[in-house]
């Protein structure tokens, strides 16, 4: 589990959050890019070493489901309605080169499940290709106001005199309903 800490309140720009975790294993970083109901995940391989690595990562929910859907991409849900997906991935190298031979593949675990993110080897280490390759997955959120609970954005930090244009999250990004905005 990745646990994103802010120090100090932050200024999101456009209500988009970036971060990088470098060197997650040999060779492979993380990027996130959180943009409203969409987390944006880049997972970079930048040698060819690095993309002969098991990609594994461990979930971990109570009371839902992960489910593969028929597009290859992946729904979790909780009393028989999708919350929140990854879609189907496909990975580009450096020269702009695309596959969309890219798999999710699910495998239930006390508490969670395990997501293996398993692209085509034979593409992967073809002597063409050009490191970094990006294996591109995003996840989405239900956009249905009941899905979402006990979170919300506020505007100009904890006083009526902050600045209104800026959006602060205070050791973790929030989002939601603000009746004093009209949403």
């Amino acid at each position: 589990m990745i646990t994103l800490v802010c120090k100090k309140a932050t200024s999101v720009k456009h209500l988009t959050s970036e971060g990088m975790y470098e060197e997650i294993l040999p060779g492979v970083d993380l990027h996130y890019t959180l943009q409203s109901q969409r987390l944006k995940e880049n997972i970079r391989l930048k040698t060819a070493q690095a993309a002969e690595q098991e990609l594994i990562f461990h979930l971990r929910y109570t009371d839902m489901e992960m489910k593969k859907e028929e597009d290859g991409s992946l729904g979790l849900y909780s009393e028989n309605q999708r919350i929140f997906w990854f879609d189907k991935p496909y990975v580009y190298d450096a020269k702009g080169c695309v596959s969309q031979e890219v798999e999710l593949l699910i495998e239930a675990e006390e508490g969670g499940c395990k997501v293996t993110v398993k692209a085509e080897k034979e593409w992967l280490l073809a002597d063409d290709r050009s490191y970094p390759i990006i294996i591109d997955p995003m996840t989405e959120t239900s956009k249905t106001k009941t899905n979402i609970e006990d979170t919300y954005i506020f505007t100009g930090g904890t006083d009526s005199s902050a600045d209104p244009s800026s959006v602060y999250a205070y050791g973790s990004f929030v989002a939601g309903k603000s009746t004093a905005l009209g949403n």
